[in-house]
């Protein structure tokens, strides 16, 4: 899970099958959601999606610097990845297994953690 808080425009993501500007308001937090909830939500009625997202030059300039905060909450590595569904918490694997899974998949690269 991502948490930011953004001042400016510039925070980008992929949405309905189109690259979208995120742009901030006054007073409200953005949560991204990582692809490990896609897996703790896979048989829920209520699906939750991870997407692509980044942040990008706006294409005016503003008189105001960008500013955003994020906080990152990530898993211990020795931890496990769970699925929930309707005989309740199922483990898929281990959370290091599933950052080695993810590094791979996103950056083609034979980089272990």
């Amino acid at each position: 899970v991502t948490v930011l808080r953004s001042t400016e425009p510039g925070l980008i993501a992929y949405i309905d099958g189109q690259l979208r500007s995120i742009n901030p308001l006054p007073g409200h937090l953005i949560i991204n959601f990582g692809s490990s909830m896609e897996v703790l939500s896979e048989h829920l009625s209520r699906k939750v999606h991870a997407n692509v997202h980044g942040v990008a030059r706006p294409e005016r300039a503003s008189p105001d610097e960008r500013y955003s905060y994020v906080v990152f909450l990530d898993s211990d590595l020795g931890g496990d990845i769970y699925r929930y569904g309707p005989a309740g918490a199922q483990k898929v694997q281990t959370v290091l297994e599933f950052a080695e899974q993810e590094v791979s998949r996103t950056y083609n690269d034979d980089i272990l953690l």
